[in-house]
């Protein structure tokens, strides 16, 4: 066969963010990279720990007959980490691979895995829906408020929920804390939920051009609906979760008799007031304290051993209706001050935060 040439260039980081899809596992085709040469000449890397497939393609097609080889990925990534980034591997059957020691070429075996026992990839019909760097942002910033706790495996990821056809919107809680982005306007049937992801995160994937978004429609008979998330290069699929996402608006308050705006140009100084203001860091809700007594709105807290309230005025924050005072978790108003860049929110829900 025709060797599979893989440049170090693009190899190295594919490795790192195929290595986002390997978990510890007792089966060694979970920790192998399934390297593919198409038809056309593609060549695409694999990995899947089962409940999800992380594809990445090269660059450029290249000569040769299609061909279908797996190698265990630390194997791969010692033999990356002993080139140069102008480097190429050369992989051949049986898991021979070529690399440059000088001018000359080394060879050595790594073990090779039966590609038919590595897990069939699976393939989403039907279009792909656009997804624009807004949309983007709102899905990675609801991420920072799902739930990580295994036990309510429903709220590990981003609800899309588009029961709204007016006002479709994305959502993640974790019980504490929600996050709710609206004015999206998606092609979907039903709502879906994005399972949380380390490779959702990743910043090679995320600067890879726009993302684009598929769901399956018609499932398999025993398979569950997938979902996949592609850049230009990079393809991520996924079982969706099963069950029914909680009713997250019936948390929400119907009638609001105050409201609190921070500009853009004073989040960053209520940011560090926020920061340095005393509290408890013993305390589970790390409580401090938004008050509005109908002239300015000012951030209160005291230190556990404290007497005295320290108080500091956000300046350009603006308030309407009545006065105000309200506990809030100190990191949960850090993390809706860092969603700028422009804050209002009614009050007491504060950007959708509660302690």
């Amino acid at each position: 066969m025709i060797p599979i040439n893989l440049p170090l260039a693009e190899l190295k980081p594919a490795l790192a963010g195929l290595a986002k899809g390997i978990q510890k596992h007792s089966l060694p085709i979970l920790a192998a990279v399934k390297i593919e040469r198409t038809r056309d000449g593609w060549i695409t890397l694999t990995t899947t720990d089962l409940d999800h497939f992380i594809t990445v393609r090269l660059e450029q097609p290249v000569d040769g007959e299609p061909t279908t080889i797996v190698i265990p990925h630390d194997e791969l990534l010692k033999l990356a980490n002993k080139c140069g980034k102008d480097d190429s591997l050369s992989v051949c059957d049986a898991g021979i691979v070529k690399y440059p020691v000088g001018k000359q070429l080394a060879e050595t075996r790594c073990t090779s895995l039966p590609a038919e026992e590595f897990p069939e990839i699976p393939r989403i019909k039907g279009d792909p829906i656009p997804v624009n760097d807004k949309l983007r942002e709102a899905i990675h910033e609801a991420m920072e408020c799902a739930s990580t706790d295994p036990t309510r495996y429903i709220l590990n990821g981003v609800y899309i929920d588009v029961s709204d056809r007016r006002c479709q919107q994305v959502v993640a809680t974790d019980g504490s804390h929600l996050f709710a982005s609206n004015s999206f306007s998606l092609p979907l049937k039903d709502s879906v939920i994005i399972p949380d992801h380390k490779f959702l995160e990743w910043k090679g994937f995320n600067t890879d051009g726009e993302w684009q978004m598929r769901v399956s429609t018609d499932p398999k008979e025993g398979q569950k609906p997938l979902l996949q998330v592609s850049s230009r290069r990079w393809r991520f699929i996924t079982n969706q979760h099963d069950g029914t996402y909680p009713n997250w608006r019936q948390v929400l308050p119907t009638e609001f008799k105050t409201t609190v705006d921070i500009p853009e140009e004073a989040i960053a100084e209520a940011v560090a007031i926020v920061e340095r203001i005393p509290y408890d860091p013993e305390s589970r809700y790390k409580p401090i304290t938004l008050v509005h007594d109908g002239k300015k709105l000012s951030i209160r807290g005291r230190a556990r051993d404290d007497s005295e309230w320290t108080s500091v005025e956000i300046p350009g924050a603006k308030v309407t209706g009545n006065t105000i005072l309200v506990h809030l978790n100190r990191d949960f108003l850090l993390k809706a001050l860092s969603f700028g860049p422009r804050m209002s929110a009614p009050a007491p829900t504060a950007w959708c935060l509660w302690c």
